[in-house]
């Protein structure tokens, strides 16, 4: 089967999922002002642990929150698996559009029993320089974790990362059996 054959699948972020991941960011902040609080009134002054903990918070939780409330106000496409690859903007590091050539496996992980669809670039060097800083390092740190820099999750999916899986493999598939044929 041609990967011209296979048509667009298009998925959005689950708007009552996004809303729970909003609310879960926003009490992260929430503890973050109140650590800051709890310093200033109840022991006369902020201690740099506290101040640490807020930064590290604010600084981990509040991206978090603005791209959640983003999704929310405005509904695109989380991802959209096609003929060309695959368009990944299911999370706020979601690499964009990466063709199924440039794809050399996909598998699920899990990490603390929360399962992931991994998929590694044929030249991870060359897919991780091609990337801003802020998401290089935190793909360094998929690879860590994982094995793979690009992750995706279907928390905020509305579809199993079974059902992900299998698409992506098709695609997959039928992208090397075109390769294959015009060698």
């Amino acid at each position: 089967m041609s990967t011209e054959n296979l048509n667009n699948f298009v998925v959005y972020h689950s708007r009552p999922r996004m809303k729970k991941a909003a609310i879960q960011n926003l009490v992260f902040l929430l503890l973050a002002i109140f650590i800051l609080w709890h310093g200033l009134e109840k022991r006369g002054g902020v201690r740099i642990y506290d101040i640490s903990a807020a930064v590290y918070l604010v600084l981990v939780f509040g991206p978090c929150l603005l791209w959640a409330l983003k999704r929310l106000r405005v509904a695109s496409p989380a991802l959209i698996i096609g003929g060309e690859g695959i368009f990944d903007h299911s999370s706020a590091i979601g690499v964009g559009q990466i063709a199924w050539k440039d794809i050399a496996s996909a598998y699920v992980r899990a990490l603390t029993s929360q399962p992931y669809l991994c998929l590694v670039p044929r030249d991870v060097k060359a897919f991780l320089r091609s990337q801003p800083v802020w998401r290089r390092l935190l793909m360094l740190a998929n690879i860590k974790l994982l094995g793979a820099p690009i992750i995706i999750t279907a928390l905020a999916l509305p579809i199993s990362l079974d059902e992900l899986k299998a698409r992506v493999d098709a695609h997959l598939l039928a992208s090397t059996n075109d390769q294959a044929k015009s060698v």
